[in-house]
């Protein structure tokens, strides 16, 4: 199945910390169903590139993740998740995060938790 990934789950993964295996089992189930694609944000992979100081880890992990680029449609959608997650205290990064799996119209899996109390026409997946 395709998702979207946080950078939270993706450095959970890395870091080998709690909700590492969930990732692990969506990273495994779309290595044996190659139509099932895991994305990510090129917001999140900046996240994502700034904390793996190992170049060919991130190497690795870019031949796995479908990086997207941050286009005009998925930053006016990213703009207008603003005013109900400015409250929750969502980042930029978490909005276009969310976006994305908006747009694909498939779930997202993060480690934040403050996302559970987010409203909106999309499925967010706790890791942990």
């Amino acid at each position: 199945m395709s998702v979207v990934f946080d950078a939270s789950a993706v450095l959970a993964y890395l870091r080998d910390e709690a909700g590492a295996a969930a990732v692990g089992e969506v990273l495994d189930g779309w290595v044996a169903n190659a139509s099932a694609t895991p994305f990510v944000s090129a917001v999140n992979w900046i996240e994502i590139a700034q904390r793996v100081t190992d170049p060919r880890t991130l190497a690795e992990l870019g031949t796995v993740l479908d990086v997207v680029p941050f286009d005009r449609d998925t930053a006016g959608i990213a703009a207008a998740l603003f005013p109900s997650t400015r409250k929750l205290g969502l980042s930029l990064a978490d909005r276009a995060c969310l976006a994305l799996a908006m747009q694909k119209s498939v779930p997202v899996l993060t480690a934040d938790r403050e996302w559970v109390r987010v409203r909106l026409d999309v499925e967010i997946r706790q890791i942990r």
